[in-house]
C-alpha cells in the first residue's frame, strides 16, 4: 500500500512538472522572460510601459549615471492581450531595471544610478 502511494505521488509530481513545461512552451516566442530569474546575471525582466500591449523582456541593469526610478521594486502582474493570450509574470520591474550591483538609485540627483558611497542621505524633516 505504501509503495502504491509513493508511486502515485511521483506520477502526480511528474504530471505537474510536464504541464508547467507545456504551459511555458505555449508562451509567445517574443516573451523572453516571465521572471527576472530567467535573465542573465547582469539583467532583469522588465515590462516597458511605453506601449499599451507590451511584453516582458530581459534588459541590462542600469549603469553609473543612468536614469532610474527610486523605489523601483519588482512586482507580479497578469497580462492580457487582444489576441486572448494571458501570461503571469513575477519578480518583474516596471519600465526600467534596477541599478547594477554597487550602485543605488539616488533620488537627490534626480533619479540617477550613483555609487552607494557617493549618495547623500536626505535630512529628515
Amino acid at each position: 500500500k505504501h509503495f502504491t502511494m509513493t508511486c502515485l505521488c511521483k506520477l502526480v509530481a511528474l504530471m505537474l512538472l510536464s504541464s508547467v513545461a507545456i504551459i511555458r512552451a505555449d508562451d509567445p516566442a517574443y516573451v523572453t522572460c516571465l521572471d527576472t530569474k530567467e535573465c542573465a546575471p547582469a539583467q532583469c525582466c522588465v515590462l516597458d510601459g511605453g506601449h499599451r500591449y507590451t511584453y516582458p523582456k530581459c534588459s541590462s541593469l542600469l549603469g553609473l549615471g543612468s536614469l532610474c526610478r527610486p523605489d523601483n521594486e519588482p512586482k507580479n502582474f497578469t497580462l492580457s492581450y487582444p489576441t486572448g493570450e494571458t501570461i503571469r509574470i513575477t519578480n518583474v520591474y516596471a519600465n526600467v531595471c534596477r541599478c547594477a550591483q554597487g550602485l543605488v538609485c539616488d533620488r537627490m540627483s534626480g533619479g540617477t544610478c550613483q555609487e552607494a558611497a557617493d549618495v547623500k542621505v536626505k535630512p529628515s524633516d
